[in-house]
């Protein structure tokens, strides 16, 4: 690789590591994994899950899923509710793979039975904390209408389950906040199935949390998980103690190109394409958009917290730093930088290179242009 080239470096040992772990895990709880590839829309990256005995996947549009589908995955659940425009891809896909979608309203099943080509499987959206999506877990009597619709038509849809995906482990600030946010969804689960179970006795519950997934450890009347970051990690779930610095498989590598001492601040080549604008609050309370690595006699030192990203560009990111390793930062010099937020990265560089030099590519944006002439 040219010194000078900023590129992001996926290490595949760890990717594949984090993988056998996760998977292990599942099998000691009795609990399905499901991936969800939308961390990399990678199918060299998904196709390492099936030496571990993974052969279905979870994915965030139909477009995604054809292109899965496309590269021999045949089992995959498209976990974001579907609506109306949604339907011929979701009865051309439903024809040739087993699919599992998601819905959240009456109306959008009413309007669609109709056209449904062949049984569909669904999974209900449940919402257990506020969040956008989903019906709300307390709203018992609008969760009542769609079962009872979807078991009046049994003969369109097979009901699955409940879904849920808690996104404000997020917001915790501790592994202690994650844990009660997983067993309180779980709980809000378990009570749904209790009261329409008699509806559907086999009904599963599907829970799609990354943090959760890592952190803990109880996942009795749980079915399925569908984690995602859990692959690359990155700065975010170690900050928040669910993986280790060991455990990060994706770092952006790049060079000094500037330096200021009056602010203490170092410029590197990369920029918010490499990077994105994902960050959290680091300790001096000031937004931090990466943890800086630097190679001192072929060993990865990773510099203190005081010593991070701190501004962003189009062409530059700005690191700042403190005056005594200020002097150690020569121009020149390359870093490494863990993300803040592995998916967001991936996704936005396209593209990385392996440890042994293989190319590994994202889902082409093209793709999503050409399904998009075709409708």
């Amino acid at each position: 690789m040219n010194q000078s080239q900023t590129i992001l470096v996926i290490n595949k040992k760890i990717c594949c590591t984090n993988i056998a772990k996760m998977a292990e895990k599942c099998k000691k709880n009795n609990v399905s994994l499901r991936p969800h590839v939308m961390t990399h829309r990678s199918t060299q990256i998904a196709s390492w899950f099936r030496t571990y005995g993974i052969d279905k996947i979870a994915v965030s549009s139909f477009n995604v899923a054809e292109y899965f589908m496309e590269h021999g995955w045949d089992d995959i659940t498209v976990t974001v509710p579907f609506n109306i425009h949604h339907l011929d891809q979701l009865n051309q896909l439903n024809e040739k793979i087993k699919l599992q979608v998601v819905a959240e309203h009456l109306s959008t099943l009413e309007k669609v039975e109709a056209q449904i080509t062949k049984p569909i499987s669904i999974y209900l959206k449940i919402d257990t904390d506020g969040e956008i999506l989903g019906v709300a877990a307390s709203n018992t009597a609008k969760i009542e209408k769609i079962i009872q619709f979807l078991h009046a038509k049994k003969d369109k849809f097979i009901f699955k389950g409940f879904l849920a995906h808690p996104y404000h482990t997020f917001l915790c600030k501790t592994r202690h906040g994650v844990n009660s946010i997983h067993y309180d969804t779980i709980l809000q689960l378990r009570k749904l199935r209790n009261m329409f179970q008699s509806y559907f006795p086999k009904m599963e519950l599907v829970l799609g949390d990354t943090l959760s997934a890592l952190i803990c450890n109880d996942f009795r009347n749980i079915s399925e998980i569908q984690p995602s970051t859990f692959v690359f990690n990155d700065a975010l779930t170690w900050k928040m103690g669910a993986c280790k610095l060991e455990d990060i498989a994706l770092r952006i590598r790049t060079t000094v190109i500037a330096k200021n001492k009056a602010r203490n601040e170092i410029v590197i080549q990369s920029n918010e394409q490499h990077l994105t604008r994902n960050s959290y609050i680091n300790v001096d309370g000031k937004p931090l958009y990466g943890r800086i690595i630097k190679k001192v006699e072929n060993k990865d030192i990773l510099l203190g917290e005081l010593n991070y990203i701190h501004k962003m560009s189009l062409t530059h990111a700005t690191i700042k730093v403190t005056p005594s390793e200020f002097f150690k930062i020569k121009r020149g010099d390359t870093i490494e930088v863990i993300p803040v937020k592995a998916p967001a990265t991936f996704n936005s560089c396209q593209w990385g290179l392996t440890e042994e030099q293989e190319v590994i590519h994202t889902m082409p944006q093209k793709k999503e242009w050409e399904a998009y002439k075709q409708k």
